[in-house]
């Protein structure tokens, strides 16, 4: 067989379409990256099923390219399907009331139904079951915490004109069965009672204890974290605090003091 004849018979599609499917069907069990998979695979299989086509070309494999991109496809709408299932789960922001703490005779119940919107939020110190792996109870909070703030370090920026440092503290408890860190589970801001939303993003400033300092919690641990926000002065007390769910998912709403 000359060198040009075996030239003819390399079928360079299908070499790229296998080579593209397999790349695919390896990040097809990646989370998040498989949601791009089945742009990848789909040229894949395309230049598998060209491959294919041609004549005078090895169909082996272009047939190969082909299964293994449609594998990679299909796969990666199955893990994608089982990550969202269990992701949905992680991040229930079904709302359990365990300690109201404006009353203890409350019938929980309707404390559940009728408490914790922007209208009518929790009041501070309360604790909650917050989605299947936290209880978390919320308070105190300072919510003018400038000299706090200053006094902690000499290098932290005085807060904008008009503007004020608050500082909600919380206690978090893992419930769920493997493992948790709360500031990879939620995020936490300030409603102001004209509706602007505000976040510790917002400004950065060195305090103890922050949110992002506490580390992994198994099942029935604890930790303390803080968040400093600054939030607008005028009206301050009647805004309220909003703890959410990092990515998807509705807030629960508690007092701001």
């Amino acid at each position: 067989m000359s060198e040009s004849t075996a030239s003819k018979q390399t079928n360079g599609l299908g070499i790229a379409g296998l080579v593209i499917g397999l790349v695919a069907l390896v990040f097809s069990v990646i989370p998040l990256v498989n949601v791009i998979v089945p742009f990848l695979a789909v040229i894949g299989l395309v230049l598998g099923v060209v491959g294919l086509l041609r004549k005078s070309r090895k169909k082996g494999i272009a047939i190969a390219g082909a299964v293994t991109s449609l594998a990679a496809i299909f796969s990666s709408v199955a893990f994608a399907s089982i990550y969202a299932e269990s992701f949905n789960d992680a991040i229930s922001t079904d709302v359990e009331v365990i300690e109201n703490a404006q009353s203890d005779s409350v019938d929980q119940g309707e404390a559940q139904a009728s408490e914790g919107t922007r209208d009518n939020p929790y009041p501070m110190g309360s604790a909650i079951k917050f989605g299947n792996d936290w209880e978390i109870t919320v308070g105190p909070s300072t919510l003018n915490a400038n000299e706090l703030v200053a006094s902690e370090n000499q290098f932290n920026d005085s807060a904008p004109e008009g503007f004020q440092f608050a500082i909600l503290t919380m206690e978090f408890t893992y419930v769920g069965d493997s493992t948790g860190t709360p500031w990879t589970s939620v995020s936490v801001d300030y409603v102001s009672p004209s509706g602007t939303t505000h976040s510790g993003s917002d400004t950065f400033v060195s305090y103890p204890g922050g949110l992002f300092s506490m580390n992994e919690l198994f099942p029935g641990a604890s930790g303390t974290g803080n968040v400093v926000i600054a939030i607008p002065e005028d009206g301050a007390a009647d805004g309220v605090w909003r703890i959410q769910p990092l990515f998807i998912g509705d807030g629960v709403f508690f007092s701001a003091n």
